[in-house]
């Protein structure tokens, strides 16, 4: 899944799943050895760099900058892809 838009403060970021086997409820918290990003500073850190694209907004051609950052997003965001896909049909 691909997610767009503003972080909030108190995202629950989690490591992406490693290996194969039963479903963890969640990763392993981010916070053991790599602290969990707060956008201010993710937006201010030199070690990941500023990306950018040209996309067409509101019927204009625009430049866009983001920062990519791979994470399982838990709870705070609502229910998991992983759960609902398991769940259907």
């Amino acid at each position: 899944m691909v997610f767009v838009g503003a972080m909030r403060a108190n995202a629950s970021l989690h490591r992406p799943r490693a290996r194969p086997g039963r479903w963890p409820v969640t990763g392993r918290l981010l916070t053991r050895d790599i602290p969990p990003p707060k956008p201010e500073k993710l937006a201010q850190d030199k070690k990941l760099p500023w990306l950018s694209m040209n996309r067409t907004l509101y019927g204009k051609p625009t430049r866009v900058q983001y920062k990519e950052l791979v994470a399982r997003w838990s709870h705070p965001a609502g229910r998991t892809l992983d759960g609902l896909r398991r769940n259907s049909c």
